[in-house]
């Protein structure tokens, strides 16, 4: 699962129709597959954590918000940031801000498992989701893809979104509702992580995170280590 992190290439995993039927067949099976799924309205918690832990994290959040200040009233860092109870932190419960928000996050996530040695064959999303998984799959630019969760129409997901068929692990590519209360701990995370998995041999997120010591593979792949 691992190589040298300088000789790795961005992934470029198949995306999969997000509406396919119960029933139907899989163009592509593999390994792992994630899902993106759409808003929901509540706001992704734990980006403050994953990125003050992570540099993979953090640099692929920034370069979505560098993509997008330049459209919004208030840059996104600032709704993204706020203290819990401030005047900022309520921008993320409109969609303008909501959206992005979790856009910026899914995308940063999925680089940060990438950077873990964790590379998915397939991809698939709704909403907002979708442009993210499109975006991963090489299928949207960053900056088009950014600017469509701007633009697109409609309230938070209220449908039942289904796995993808096929694959032997899913990954659900979203944000953790209860946030690790010490980000630094890696037992925080490895417990986070799990949650996300919803089907398939469960990932050994302890040698993933093992391997990340002062001067490990984690770090030279923009991962910092959870020792510190």
């Amino acid at each position: 699962m691992k190589s040298d992190p300088h000789t790795r290439d961005t992934p470029r995993p198949a995306l999969l129709a997000c509406c396919a039927g119960p029933g139907a067949t899989p163009a592509v099976r593999g390994d792992l597959a994630v899902l993106f799924p759409d808003w929901d309205g509540r706001p992704p918690t734990t980006t403050r954590t994953l990125y003050g832990t992570f540099p993979a994290f953090r640099a692929a959040f920034d370069a979505l918000r560098d993509a997008l200040d330049c459209c919004l009233p208030v840059p996104l860092v600032a709704a993204v940031f706020a203290p819990p109870h401030g005047v900022d932190a309520q921008l993320l419960e409109d969609p303008r801000y909501g959206k992005p928000a979790l856009f910026g996050y899914q995308v940063a996530l999925f680089r940060l498992w990438h950077a873990l040695g964790i590379d998915a064959t397939a991809v698939t999303g709704h909403g907002t989701g979708a442009l993210a998984a499109a975006h991963v799959a090489g299928a949207l630019g960053l900056r088009d893809a950014a600017h469509l969760t701007l633009t697109e129409e409609g309230g938070p997901c209220t449908a039942r979104t289904s796995h993808p068929a096929g694959f032997g692990r899913v990954l659900r590519c979203e944000p953790v509702r209860e946030t690790p209360s010490v980000a630094a701990e890696p037992g925080a995370w490895m417990a986070a992580f799990r949650q996300l998995q919803v089907r398939g041999t469960a990932i050994d997120w302890n040698q993933l995170m093992a391997s990340g010591t002062a001067s490990g593979p984690l770090e030279e792949s923009g991962v910092s280590s959870l020792s510190v």
